[in-house]
């Protein structure tokens, strides 16, 4: 859009109205009048065209101030038959082309806020068949946009698509490539790429129009526009996982965006948020917790500490302190953000079930369980809609339920509950699918053995893994400390591996005293039964290792991993290797000076040793 003509957007507005209706130009130059219904490379984006040509026709002027006052109305029915009219008339009276243009395009957008569809479509087309002579004009430029969000709304991609990239052609040949005006077309086509899953082909759009914007704005310190680009293109390195990308653009639109304080406080705070994520994923948990409650009091400094973004920015930092062990103030938090979602839709509104589930998950870890079981039925009462969200978080809420009815050793309610989710999940065709399927058959062979069988110790260990694997690690400690009470004096090989496994949950619990203690007890049965020589011995080696590793105790954690990789070699064990890699990026990862042209190692796995 060519600089001038932007400028003058609004005032244009101003004068294709009194066109219409008939007030006069209000002083407007008519050169002015002339260059709108030109047919510049341009595109409006106003509902209603900001241009108009001049005509003495009463009948067609009439009928497009008749419709517009029923657009402008709400009542759109009314409007498409103004509309239809107007464009009868440009067409039995051959006005110029701009009338119709017009007509066609206002008639569209009544269509298609009458949800009228099909006619909507056929409109639009009839709008681009101008293309051969109108193709530059606003309302022809317009059309394609909408034509593409109409097929989106009809899950028509591939049509969508081809809008999307129609229009940029045309800018590209008007303008040229490199032109800063085709941002808006760039950006269009990179949020459809980025609302179907397509990141590649968003990222690459993205960088493109930052190189466009960086090159036509050099002597400007920073940009808005630029620095909303800069961040989304953050958010999909994040996404990614390429988090030094992530942070270097995060930085960047941070500093860009504290240059236009006021109306853009919210947009800093995103960015903030954003930076506060990507030091979460790198395991900087002081710096992320630092920046996410920044962002969070900035939006209560600009919107009141009611606002719905509150709630959910709350949300998202109880998410956080969740992730890594707070589970108090991970309650607090989303306690913080059910209560102003109930204060803003009501306490029977299905909006706050997500909060609800949050607040449930909260609880379950701190051990409340009868408000952890009270707050999932309310989620599954508010989830009956058939939307996906909706059925998502009432199979969430149901297999979370069964976990707290193991927790509670209540195992044919919870075999229930846990099939109830895996019938849901099945409509949705999510991925969960083949775990809670694991999660069911092991679950259902638990139940069906007799509570004093030893058997039942030796069918906790996959129940405890597909419990570890969801993550639901409270209630895998409950069967694993159910089973080892039982295991004491029976079976001391099946104890080691019940103990190494009990030490696992407790470090993914934080309770790394807890967890050494259980290592250590599996190591000293071990040694009592076999001695130090044995391949029995590497499995709690390996286990304390990665326990010290994780506490950065260095000397300790090399020496249990030299143990084992001496055991490994000496009974010629197949993962050795594997094993020797670990080790080696340990010690790149904690100790200074360490040769940095090792080849890449493999991450230490969660689970441990099955020796």
């Amino acid at each position: 859009m060519s600089t001038q003509i932007t400028s003058k957007i609004k005032p244009g507005l101003a004068l294709c109205l009194s066109i219409v209706f008939g007030t006069g130009t209000s002083g407007q130059p008519q050169s002015f009048l002339n260059q709108a219904a030109s047919g510049a490379s341009i595109r409006g984006r106003a509902d209603l065209p900001w241009q108009r040509p001049l005509t003495e026709d009463a009948i067609w002027k009439k009928s497009m101030k008749d419709g517009l006052e029923f657009y402008r109305g709400g009542d759109y029915l009314q409007a498409i038959n103004s509309f239809q009219s107007a464009v009868k008339r440009a067409k039995l009276q051959k006005l110029i082309p701009e009338c119709l243009t017009g007509s066609l395009y206002q008639l569209g957008l009544s269509y298609q806020r009458a949800d009228k569809l099909l006619e909507a479509e056929c409109t639009w087309r009839e709008l681009l068949a101008l293309d051969k002579t109108s193709s530059s004009h606003p309302d022809v430029m317009r059309a394609y946009l909408n034509l593409a969000s109409l097929y989106e709304k009809l899950n028509r991609l591939p049509a969508a698509e081809s809008m999307y990239k129609r229009l940029l052609a045309i800018e590209e040949q008007s303008l040229g490539s490199d032109n800063p005006e085709i941002a808006r077309s760039l950006n269009d086509l990179a949020a459809f790429y980025e609302r179907n899953q397509r990141q590649k082909e968003a990222l690459a759009l993205y960088s493109r129009i930052l190189q466009i914007k960086e090159v036509n704005i050099p002597n400007r310190k920073c940009d808005p526009y630029v620095a909303t680009i800069t961040y989304r293109l953050a958010k999909r390195y994040l996404e990614n996982q390429e988090l030094e990308k992530a942070k270097g653009l995060f930085q960047k639109a941070i500093d860009c965006r504290r240059l236009y304080p006021g109306r853009h406080s919210i947009d800093l705070a995103d960015a903030v948020m954003g930076m506060g994520q990507c030091y979460a994923a790198r395991g900087e948990n002081y710096q992320a917790e630092k920046l996410l409650l920044e962002s969070l009091a900035m939006r209560i400094d600009s919107l009141g500490p009611k606002d719905q973004q509150i709630a959910t920015v709350s949300s998202i930092v109880g998410q956080f302190y969740l992730s890594i062990g707070q589970n108090t103030k991970a309650l607090a938090f989303f306690t913080k953000s059910l209560q102003i979602a109930e204060q803003l839709l009501g306490p029977s509104d299905p909006g706050l079930a997500s909060h609800l589930l949050s607040v449930a998950k909260a609880q379950e870890k701190l051990g409340s369980y009868g408000q952890a079981e009270q707050n999932f039925n309310r989620v599954i009462a508010l989830s009956q809609s058939n939307t996906f969200p909706a059925k998502l978080r009432k199979a969430v809420a149901f297999r979370s339920l069964a976990n707290v009815y193991v927790i509670q050793n209540r195992f044919p309610v919870a075999l229930e509950y846990l099939t109830n989710s895996l019938e849901i999940f099945r409509t949705l065709n999510h991925p969960e699918v083949v775990s809670i399927q694991q999660q069911l058959k092991a679950l259902s062979r638990y139940t069906s053995l007799k509570t004093d069988d030893l058997e039942s110790s030796q069918a906790a260990l996959p129940l405890a893994q597909t419990l570890i694997d969801s993550d639901e690690n409270v209630a895998a400690l409950a069967i694993l400390n159910r089973a080892i009470a039982k295991t004491a004096s029976n079976d001391q090989a099946l104890l080691v591996r019940l103990l190494l496994r009990q030490a696992t949950v407790y470090q993914k619990l934080g309770k790394l005293s807890q967890a050494e203690t259980s290592a250590k007890q599996a190591q000293s049965i071990v040694l009592a039964k076999q001695g130090q020589n044995c391949l029995s011995m590497a499995g709690p080696c390996i286990t304390l290792a990665r326990l010290y590793s994780c506490q950065s105790k260095t000397k300790q954690a090399a020496a249990n991993y030299e143990t084992a990789l001496r055991l490994y070699e000496r009974h010629s064990h197949p993962d050795t290797s594997i094993l020797a890699k670990e080790y080696a990026s340990m010690l790149k990862r904690t100790t200074p000076g360490v040769n940095s042209a090792k080849p890449k190692e493999d991450r230490p796995s969660d689970r441990p040793s099955s020796l």
